[in-house]
């Protein structure tokens, strides 16, 4: 089954290294179906703006659906997300709730055992994209769980993404050793964050992070962040990055540290733990005009 567990990272929205990529790609895109998926009144937070984990579902969605046959076909490998950036690249507000999204994707990558996507999502009528998203997807062995070579009818199938040049993710920091600004709290994976396998779906981490991000203000009253508020917190949400480096099951406890680095404005950073193992690190950016680097 083909299996998606991502990774965030920086999001001082840099794109990628991507812009030959990108060129490359787009004359590549390929139209995916993603099941007449609408926007819901769930999907949206208070101030009407769609929710980070909504993006990173769709998007979610995409990936599964672009080589779906390809990937349920495969008896040795399997395929799982290591690096995920997401861009909001319009304001969606609750009075497009009615719109139907399709996505389309293209391979801007492809190396020994990874392959990087290009995702975007696409308002129907409109025409309007409103969301973008770079990922890393590792092949790995089903076996002994490692990465294992790309099989050679994928690297057929997308030729021009051999030659082109390997996007690079920065890695996101740690969780610094001490700071007024670090808060802590405990995910449980219940039964709608996983897949049929028991993982943990990606977008899951992303709305943790979002719910870890919540319960500070909700049990932090009089100790609010430096720049994140809990009005910016109800916004909109301009990009994520997801770093995942282990797998995760339903019933498993993730332990969530959240901390603010005062040097980066309107960024939230979390790293969530299995007992002392890091799964996934992440940063969220709550600013409305992000700088690209």
């Amino acid at each position: 089954m083909f299996t998606i567990t991502p990774i965030l990272q920086r999001v001082q929205l840099k794109r990628v290294g991507i812009n030959m990529l990108t060129r490359m790609a787009s004359t590549n895109s390929t139209k995916v179906d993603i099941s007449g998926k609408k926007l819901r009144k769930v999907d949206f937070n208070e101030a009407g703006y769609v929710r980070p984990s909504r993006h990173a579902q769709l998007h979610e969605e995409v990936l599964k659906n672009s080589n779906r046959n390809f990937y349920l076909s495969r008896k040795k490998e399997c395929y799982f997300v290591r690096h995920q950036q997401g861009f909001v690249d319009d304001n969606i507000t609750s009075d497009m709730i009615s719109e139907p999204i399709y996505g389309t994707y293209s391979v801007t990558y492809i190396g020994t055992s990874s392959m990087f996507f290009r995702s975007n999502l696409i308002l129907e009528k409109q025409q309007k994209c409103i969301s973008t998203s770079n990922t890393q997807i590792i092949c790995v062995n089903v076996e002994n769980r490692r990465p294992c070579p790309i099989p050679k009818e994928l690297t057929d199938r997308y030729p021009y993404a051999a030659h082109a040049q390997k996007p690079h993710f920065t890695a996101l920091s740690k969780t610094p050793g001490s700071s007024d600004e670090i808060y802590n709290n405990k995910v449980i994976v219940g039964e709608e964050y996983v897949d049929g396998d028991k993982h943990t779906n990606e977008s899951s981490y992303i709305k943790f992070c979002i719910d870890v991000a919540q319960s500070h203000f909700t049990s932090n009253t009089d100790k609010i962040l430096t720049y994140v508020t809990p009005d910016i917190l109800n916004g909109q949400l301009r990009g994520y990055i997801a770093q995942y480096f282990d797998e995760t099951l339903k019933g498993d406890e993730l332990h969530y540290t959240m901390w603010q680095d005062l040097k980066q404005d309107h960024l939230l950073n979390f790293e969530a733990k299995k007992q002392e193992n890091v799964v996934f690190r992440g940063q969220l950016d709550f600013n409305s005009n992000p700088k690209a680097i």
